[in-house]
């Protein structure tokens, strides 16, 4: 049957939009790749790489010692190592990602410091490249809009702090992306259970507790969601019996495997791991509203006040909207938008859980909220919601109109802010902090600023040697 002029017209409109959308997205990503890769070089090098570097070497050389003794032997040379089980911090997460960067620099034959650190940024942008693009099909799966994924990758890159510690923070920001991963996979295993998926939600949530163990919560809270979702429809009970039961096989079997600190005795080194990092025994200073207080006293508001100065006002106030539109959705549910509803559930769980929980453990905190970045994803999809409920309900072709300019313009006054102070977007306050916020919250607490100083000395001192001195 011949197509009509109107049919005809409505399929080359449809490819058109197809041929912009892939163009834009495509677009979008070649740029952020880009970005990422030509800002590498300009960041330092953070206290804590060097022992997470060490952490990873160590794993490397246990597992060597275990499976591969003469090869790591001779790779090893004249290295040594502490003993695995002499090693103070063998609990400690990230031995997966940090030993196989080791792996990686061994492969590569990496001899000059420089380039072993400048190596890892790489690496850890690129794994931050990777989790935007499941960042951009966590949204599509959500909203079925790629117009909001792109919004969201938008987002979640222009957020200042996020993107310089893309670079240099070795655990916080792969722990984000991790996280990021295995919440595709969860909402993958949602849609179609299956035992691939149920496999591969396993091996990324056992990755992400490999970094950190705060990332029981996603089995967890998936489960929650996957009961409510089969009390709702009770026909597709045996859809997901078989496939949610392997979870419970593939999942302890893979962190199993992964973690190498697990193998001698996994239950009691598991529950020791949650122990010791829900409370971390190392007591530090944290400088906060303008007086310094312990690490491991902090005040209930220290983790929400930290979010609400260093997130853009924009991204707040559609958070804001969107958890009252999440909460109030329970009051209007239809069988229709079960799922919709449910996965933003999902996000504000995986949002409010983690905080109340280091509110209600008193849990040890050091440098702002760097450890509970991986919540930003979700706090970022929660602001989408925000939008697409305003989008929806703005009846006012000019109101509707202004928001949207209002929305573009604080994406490019981030941006502008971002660029004029490259590289050093990890200290972002937005005005909620105040014009004094240096008197008041910490500022370069990982000492990222001593690249450019060290440059400039080497530029100005004609000395031979040039002599030191860490106050710390």
């Amino acid at each position: 049957m011949l197509k009509n002029s109107t049919e005809i017209l409505f399929d080359t409109f449809g490819k058109k939009i197809k041929i912009f959308k892939n163009f834009f997205t495509t677009f979008l990503f070649i740029v952020i790749f880009f970005t990422g890769v030509f800002a590498v070089k300009d960041y330092g090098v953070s206290s804590d790489e060097y022992q997470h570097r060490l952490h990873g070497f160590i794993n490397l050389n246990y597992v060597g010692e275990k499976f591969a003794p003469n090869i790591t032997k001779k790779l090893r040379k004249d290295k040594n190592y502490v003993k695995f089980d002499e090693y103070g911090n063998n609990y400690y997460g990230g031995s997966l990602y940090n030993a196989s960067i080791g792996f990686l620099e061994i492969l590569f034959g990496i001899q000059d410091k420089k380039n072993q650190f400048l190596f890892k940024h790489y690496i850890n942008f690129l794994i931050f490249f990777l989790s935007l693009i499941s960042f951009y099909k966590i949204i599509q799966i959500r909203f079925s809009d790629w117009k909001y994924s792109c919004l969201g990758v938008l987002m979640l890159f222009l957020s200042p702090r996020i993107f310089a510690n893309s670079f240099y923070n070795p655990n916080d920001l792969i722990f984000m992306c991790f996280c990021i991963f295995a919440i595709f996979f969860s909402l993958k295993f949602f849609e179609k259970p299956n035992f691939l998926n149920a496999f591969l939600f396993s091996l990324f949530v056992a990755n992400a507790i490999n970094m950190r163990i705060m990332a029981v919560i996603i089995p967890m809270i998936s489960f929650f969601i996957i009961l409510i979702y089969l009390n709702i429809n009770n026909d597709l009970f045996k859809k997901y019996l078989k496939p949610c039961l392997s979870i419970f096989i593939f999942l302890p079997l893979l962190i199993y495997i992964l973690w190498p600190y697990l193998w001698d005795d996994p239950v009691a080194n598991f529950i020791n791991t949650f122990l010791n990092l829900s409370n971390f025994d190392l007591e530090g200073r944290n400088f906060f509203l303008g007086e310094y207080i312990s690490s491991k006293d902090i005040p209930w508001y220290y983790v929400p006040t930290w979010i609400i100065v260093t997130t853009p006002i924009i991204y707040l106030i559609l958070f804001y909207i969107g958890c009252a539109k999440i909460i109030l959705s329970t009051l209007n549910i239809k069988i229709n938008k079960t799922n919709l509803i449910l996965m933003d559930y999902f996000f504000l769980m995986f949002v409010l859980i983690p905080i109340l929980a280091v509110i209600m453990l008193n849990s040890t905190l050091y440098n702002g909220w760097r450890h509970m970045y991986f919540i930003y994803p979700g706090i970022i999809i929660i602001t989408l919601v925000g939008v697409d409920l305003l989008i929806k309900n703005i009846r006012n072709k000019y109101f509707l109109n202004f928001f949207l300019i209002v929305l573009m313009l604080s994406l490019l006054n981030i941006s502008s802010w971002m660029i004029k102070n490259h590289p050093h977007q990890n200290v972002y306050f937005n005005k909620f902090a105040g014009k004094k916020f240096s008197s008041r919250f910490e500022l370069d607490y990982w000492g990222l600023t001593y690249r450019e100083n060290l440059k400039f000395l080497l530029n100005y001192d004609t000395s031979r040697k040039i002599f030191l001195y860490n106050s710390s």
